[in-house]
């Protein structure tokens, strides 16, 4: 036996010493190899010494000939395999979603068919390897109703793996910006976190019911796809379960979504031509700089990288494009709430024009109104400053502008306008006093101005007109 070792151990060192770019795991798997296949014979011959090392140096180039490697120093069938497997997963997914659609559209409810999408941040991602998540949140999104529900939450992972605490703070400052571990506020807990989530998804049992497939948009140029994988896979690893959780691309729903609507459309429409096509579409992402995120991310002007405001745009994205002209947008479901203009509901200008006039005539604003206000408010000794008199009093202006502010972004902009008189106002009001009636009655004047200056900043004819009729 010691002499079998012997003989092995000399057949590796003659391997190594005639293929030195090798490494001693592949030394030993191919000396391993070779040694099986050996017959009796050739062992006693390499034993006795009568087998040449050369040989072993152009039989092993010989068998190394078929393998190609890349610049990486990959194996190429290797490579073509992983490519071929992702293809066809690819392709399986394809015609999953679209087998999905396929039955919603015989049941007629796709418009009613529910789709959820799923987006994860992290601090620290080991690909294919492990993930240290920050936030993940998940909207529930359809057709005809649009973002009706969303689930988010903040994670602290625990303690990060030593040395890679300056990784996880550049990172968090290019992305999310949110304080790294345990700085963070967030939910340590895996199973709490699963158990919400399958909440949310209304399923009791995580192993034994369907789970709906989540969808990622995946571009070339960032990673959220593999994020949300890696983070799914670790909150199921934490729970010791098997991942039933399902990542689909949203971009592929975008562009079968658009195939199966404009075909059965009755209007002449083209459709989206490709995939590439569609993802460029979602790249564009008009809706990136909104406030839509949560409280964290809005505060710190930073909602693009917040999950949530991610998932919620990629709704908005696919009813932009889906093709569905029939559905009535619902603002804040549909789209942002602040994207919500008139164009959505005139047509031309001239209808525009005419819907503002009479909201303009609508806007009754007198010295006698504002009085009664003032009189009002100074009789109960409330008033104790011309700020608190102008708001009131601009509210009480407007009271009549109510067919517009909810249907238009006019009411956006009154609130926004209301606010800048009411801080200009301030350093004023707080010099001056409320003395006596006649004082009030000042007030009322300024009051009516500055109503009038804001009929101006949209108009200036439309206001000639409302003076002229008044």
């Amino acid at each position: 036996m010691p002499k079998k070792i012997n003989a092995f151990a000399k057949y590796m060192f003659d391997i190594k010493e005639y293929n030195p770019h090798l490494s001693m795991a592949e030394v030993q798997s191919i000396a391993g190899e070779h040694w099986q296949n050996m017959s009796q014979e050739e062992r006693e011959q390499y034993k006795s010494g009568d087998k040449p090392a050369k040989r072993v140096k152009v039989d092993l180039f010989d068998a190394r000939q078929n393998v190609r490697y890349n610049c990486l120093g990959e194996p190429i069938d290797e490579v073509n395999r992983r490519q071929n497997e992702k293809r066809l997963k690819i392709q399986k997914d394809i015609e999953f979603i679209d087998n999905v659609i396929g039955l919603a559209i015989d049941d007629n409810s796709l418009l009613e068919q529910e789709f959820y999408f799923f987006s994860a941040s992290y601090f620290i991602k080991k690909p294919q390897e492990d993930i240290f998540p920050a936030e993940i949140a998940i909207a529930k999104f359809s057709l005809f109703e649009g973002i009706t529900d969303c689930f988010h939450m903040l994670i602290n992972p625990g303690n990060l793996p030593m040395g890679f605490a300056a990784t996880a703070l550049q990172h968090s400052k290019n992305t999310h910006r949110l304080p790294i571990p345990p700085n963070i506020v967030g939910e340590q807990n895996y199973k709490r976190i699963l158990d919400e989530i399958l909440r949310f998804l209304d399923i009791k049992e995580f192993s034994s019911l369907y789970v709906p497939p989540f969808f990622v948009f995946d571009d070339f140029h960032i990673d959220d796809f593999e994020a949300a994988e890696l983070t799914l896979q670790k909150i199921t690893d934490e729970n010791r379960c098997n991942n039933a959780f399902r990542l689909l691309k949203a971009d592929q729903l975008l562009f079968l979504l658009n195939k199966h609507i404009v075909a059965h459309s009755k209007e002449e429409k083209i459709p989206l031509q490709s995939i590439v096509q569609t993802r460029d579409l979602m790249r564009r992402d008009p809706y990136a700089y909104r406030d839509i995120g949560c409280d964290l991310h809005n505060t710190d002007d930073n909602s693009k990288e917040c999950t949530l405001s991610k998932v919620k745009r990629w709704g908005f994205s696919i009813i932009e494009h889906c093709g569905a002209d029939c559905i009535e947008r619902i603002p804040g479901q549909h789209m942002p709430i602040s994207n919500f203009t008139m164009e959505d509901d005139f047509d031309d200008e001239e209808t525009v024009e005419s819907c503002l006039t009479e909201s303009f005539h609508q806007l009754r604003v007198d010295t006698t109104n504002s009085q009664s206000d003032l009189d009002s408010i100074y009789s109960k000794h409330k008033a104790s400053s011309v700020s608190s008199q102008l708001d009131l009093s601009i509210k009480q202006s407007i009271r009549f502008f109510n067919p517009m502010r909810s249907s238009t972004s006019i009411a956006g902009a009154l609130k926004d306008d209301e606010l800048f008189l009411n801080e200009s106002q301030t350093n004023i009001s707080r010099k001056q006093s409320l003395s006596n009636f006649n004082s009030m009655r000042s007030v009322a004047t300024n009051i009516d101005d500055t109503v009038k200056g804001y009929e101006e900043s949209w108009s200036k004819k439309l206001v000639q007109n409302n003076l002229d009729e008044e």
